[in-house]
């Protein structure tokens, strides 16, 4: 006897002031691949995006071993960097040059 596998997709937009935010998942009983991204109205708010694919492993199902990437780009001034409220600076931008 041969069981079928039924995936579903599943998908969520939000809409901010400043971006569009939007996930995307494909998934079933033991695979899943998903995907999120952001998109900014502008340079300075850039963009980003993020990519999963995952096995659920075990009887319960609770662990998900996954590769993926994550990818972004956002445009600051020359000396510019953002600061958080804990005096943090973002250098994610920064990091790949």
């Amino acid at each position: 006897m041969q069981t079928t596998v039924n995936f579903i997709l599943w998908q969520t937009t939000i809409l901010l002031p400043t971006e569009t935010m939007e996930w995307q998942c494909y998934k079933n009983t033991r695979w899943s691949i998903g995907s999120e991204w952001r998109l900014g109205y502008n340079d300075m708010h850039g963009y980003e995006t993020e990519t999963h694919i995952g096995r659920y492993i075990g009887k319960m199902q609770w662990l998900m071993p996954f590769i993926g990437f994550d990818w972004r780009y956002r445009k600051m001034g020359i000396d510019e960097q953002e600061e958080n409220l804990f005096g943090q600076v973002n250098k994610k931008t920064t990091e790949l040059l």
